[in-house]
């Protein structure tokens, strides 16, 4: 199929560097998708790779076939066969390349150190909760402040303080948050030019990888509606909860619920794991918060599970894979 895209923009440097090879990290990033096809309009080999987990099954169909296909887990790889019809034996399993340095927690702060550097209070326990945006969560203000009056109220445990983690990209409109005493707001990311106010350009550093690393490792209770980051945090054994209630919003229709984040296909794979507890109303969060409070060691081997499914290896060498990989694909 002919595939309606400027690739101009890259002739004159390929031209010039005539590369034997061409890596494209996200093949449903736009000039991705330009420079693959520069490139096969000059028989350049092509590797591309599927940079997340919801790609192949949540997005666009594949508009251009790299050469080769990288994916991070077999369950990507079975999207690609058997939903983009792409070749099994051009396909190569991974690893998740940006939590190779999960496995290195040496040179993390202490708790004490890292608590007091948020403003938090690390005679108390944590309850995180990673926001997805109100582009994607259309309440998500409604329900932070709703969480934020719950949990520091007293009326689950009287030693709980709340961080809101806000996503590194798209705003949570967090002017209108309630924030509460013992309620914290933070956004990672280096923002970098704000071209588009429903998206942030922004930057992981080590700094950033650091901080989101401690987050998970002292966190004692994260909650998240249908985000990878129920994959982050089991990476670290975290206790998990999965909201799928809108806090004030009890009768929101389900276009615009976060309910319909949690029967996504791809985060449906996440809860048939028994690693993470979904919740649809304030008793159901309650009793899941105690829960877990009580005992941190609850559903850890459905944890485990989602990092052997989705992680396939966690040992901190899947970017030495992919680089390895490469170097055979330019031997071949």
């Amino acid at each position: 199929a002919r595939i309606a895209c400027n690739d101009r923009m890259f002739s004159e440097l390929l031209n010039k560097h005539s590369p034997d090879l061409i890596f494209l990290p996200t093949i449903f990033g736009t000039n991705d998708i330009r420079l693959l096809k520069k490139a096969h309009s000059l028989t350049i080999p092509t590797v591309g790779m599927i940079k997340s987990w919801d790609n192949l099954i949540g997005k666009d169909p594949l508009l251009l076939w790299p050469d080769r296909l990288i994916v991070h887990n077999e369950i990507v790889k079975r999207y690609a066969i058997t939903m983009h019809r792409y070749p099994e034996r051009r396909i190569y399993v991974s690893g998740i390349p940006q939590m190779d340095v999960y496995v290195h927690t040496e040179n993390l702060p202490s708790k004490e150190v890292f608590f007091q550097r948020l403003g938090l209070n690390p005679h108390k326990r944590l309850i995180v909760y990673s926001a997805v945006g109100k582009l994607i969560s259309y309440h998500e203000p409604e329900i932070i402040s709703y969480l934020g009056a719950l949990i520091c109220s007293g009326k689950i445990s009287e030693d709980l303080q709340f961080l809101v983690r806000l996503h590194p990209a798209y705003p949570s409109d967090e002017a209108n948050f309630k924030t509460q005493q013992g309620m914290v707001v933070m956004r990672p990311g280096k923002v970098g030019i704000e071209r588009n106010p429903l998206r942030f350009d922004f930057e992981f550093d080590k700094e950033e990888a650091e901080e989101l690393m401690a987050t998970l490792l002292y966190a004692d209770v994260l909650i998240q509606s249908g985000s990878t980051m129920a994959i982050d945090a089991a990476c670290f054994n975290t206790p998990i909860i999965s909201l799928g209630y809108d806090g004030p919003y009890v009768n929101e229709r389900t276009e615009r619920s976060t309910r319909r984040l949690l029967v996504k296909d791809h985060f449906k794979l996440i809860l048939d794991t028994g690693g993470t507890r979904a919740v649809y109303s304030e008793a159901e969060l309650i009793t899941a918060i105690r829960t877990y409070l009580t005992d941190p060691h609850k559903d850890s081997e459905g944890r485990a599970r989602i990092v052997s499914e989705q992680c396939y290896k966690l040992d901190g060498k899947s970017g030495k894979r992919i680089g390895d990989y490469l170097g055979e694909c330019m031997t071949a």
